[in-house]
């Protein structure tokens, strides 16, 4: 089964992203898998419940890998994929050890993976930082790679998208809301293409 990591700076929108997603492709509930640094265990929930209990403005909310399973339509049955939630990375060096540790665990996955989703925060479409520019540049370098401009909704810019396919100008650019499922129709092709 194909993996696909969701990655990208604190605070993003990369689990709510995830979790809508699903939601988007049908699903009402999923199987999280967490897995950190020592242990493995799953749970299930509805996708309300994830929501409620995964989805904070306050960083570093998602302290482990979380992974679920999602079921695309595909001719008469279904193919799958395991999308990969990960902790936020930050440009500098975290103080909370624990932190540091989730945040190493996403970037042995960044080296492991073939296939990323690389969320943003459109709003700071103008503010580009290094830490995301390096995650595209690597992204050059796997299978499938994708920019995922969230919080559209919020973007006031006509000129935004424009900025962001500047700043990226080597991968695809795809401007979405995770809270209001815009923009998935695109991320749900990309995917099918990644399978």
């Amino acid at each position: 089964m194909k993996q696909i990591l969701v990655v990208g700076k604190t605070n993003v929108g990369k689990t709510l992203f995830t979790l809508n997603f699903a939601a988007y492709l049908g699903m009402t509930s999923v199987q999280i898998t967490f897995r950190d640094i020592r242990t493995s265990h799953s749970k299930s929930f509805s996708i309300q419940e994830a929501i409620d209990l995964f989805v904070s403005d306050s960083e570093h909310q998602t302290k482990c890998l979380q992974s679920i399973i999602l079921a695309l339509p595909w001719g008469k049955g279904t193919k799958q994929c395991e999308l990969i939630d990960s902790t936020g990375l930050v440009p500098n060096i975290h103080p909370d050890l624990l932190i540091r540790q989730a945040m190493g665990q996403t970037l042995t996955m960044v080296r492991q993976i073939r296939h990323m989703l690389h969320i943003i925060d459109g709003t700071q479409h103008a503010q580009i930082d290094d830490l995301d520019r390096q995650l595209a540049n690597y992204g050059t370098y796997v299978t499938s790679y994708a920019v995922i401009a969230n919080k559209w909704d919020l973007v006031q810019s006509s000129h935004a998208l424009q900025d962001l396919k500047k700043a990226f100008p080597k991968q695809l650019v795809i401007p979405v809301s995770s809270l209001h499922k815009s923009g998935f129709r695109e991320v749900r092709t990309y995917v099918r293409n990644v399978l």
